[in-house]
């Protein structure tokens, strides 16, 4: 979104609202939506931007953390963070 100020990253944890827990869809289905929903180059700053967070927060606990500060407000019980935007980063 060009007059969004937020960063893609910041976008996408957004999505991860304090209603997420009440959704149907689960952390995935969410993702493939929104990244299906970008342009490519959206994607590609997107995909960056979550390499970033990864590889400069090791601890699970430091990456949760940053999810938060980005905007996030919930998560999908049961599911390891961590292992999701790894995944998230091959599906972009």
């Amino acid at each position: 979104m060009a007059d969004d100020p937020r960063s893609e990253l910041e976008i996408f944890a957004g999505f991860f609202h304090q209603d997420f827990d009440l959704c149907e869809e689960d952390a995935y289905e969410i993702a493939r939506k929104h990244f299906n929903g970008i342009s490519r180059a959206r994607r590609a700053v997107l995909k960056s931007e979550l390499v970033d967070l990864l590889e400069f927060r090791k601890s699970k606990k430091a990456i949760r953390n940053a999810w938060w500060r980005l905007g996030a407000a919930s998560w999908q019980s049961g599911l390891d963070l961590r292992a999701a935007l790894h995944d998230y980063v091959d599906m972009l």
